[in-house]
């Protein structure tokens, strides 16, 4: 998903057609999660924005929040071994179904650092979209999704915490799910995104 200073720089030139980043909608079916679930997707390897997630937010989420909370994806044995007495987080390591995960989890959080600008990850925000499922990120989580406005978005770890109670809100955790289903349908479909390959591979 190209960042919004990258895209703001291409707009500027002639003859440019941008390829976002998209998904295949009917394969993603809505959260079947009724309770506060937050998934966090890996890998958390040491040294890496996945590792900094877990050391400047994800951990101190887990001391203050009773909501439980997955982790999905490769994790290094250290973080493993770091939330061991912790009985509202589970360490899930790799998965054989994603979007079957996905169903099980009823938040999405995106705690990218400033380090992570360019990362080419955030097809996990489309996916989680996809399936009605709310997202709770700092600004780096959810770069180059245009509608920020349906993003839950915070830069330290309390204002994470707070965006995560708001969703505490049954009607609103569903309403902004159903809203962002709906622009991953119009959006970010990919089909609309292979008419415009198709376009430009006939254009040659």
């Amino acid at each position: 998903m190209a960042c919004n200073f990258v895209k703001d720089e291409i707009y500027k030139l002639n003859n440019i057609e941008i390829i976002r980043n998209a998904v295949q909608p009917e394969l993603y079916k809505p959260t079947k999660c009724e309770d506060i679930r937050i998934g966090a997707i890996g890998p958390f390897l040491k040294n890496s924005w996945g590792g900094e997630q877990i050391e400047k937010h994800i951990y101190k989420i887990a001391k203050e929040s009773k909501h439980e909370i997955w982790l999905i994806g490769q994790i290094d044995k250290d973080y493993v071994e770091l939330f061991k007495g912790f009985n509202n987080v589970k360490c899930l390591g790799r998965v054989k179904d994603f979007k079957e995960t996905l169903r099980n989890i009823s938040i999405l959080f995106l705690a990218y650092p400033d380090n992570s600008i360019c990362g080419g990850a955030r097809n996990k925000l489309l996916e989680a979209a996809a399936c009605n499922i709310p997202i709770v990120s700092t600004p780096y989580g959810s770069l180059g999704f245009e509608e920020q406005d349906l993003i839950m978005t915070g830069e330290t770890t309390e204002e994470l915490l707070e965006r995560i109670k708001e969703l505490e809100d049954y009607k609103l955790r569903k309403n902004l799910g159903k809203k962002l289903r709906n622009v991953i349908v119009q959006n970010y479909n990919y089909i609309n995104e292979t008419k415009k390959l198709i376009k430009i591979y006939n254009s040659l």
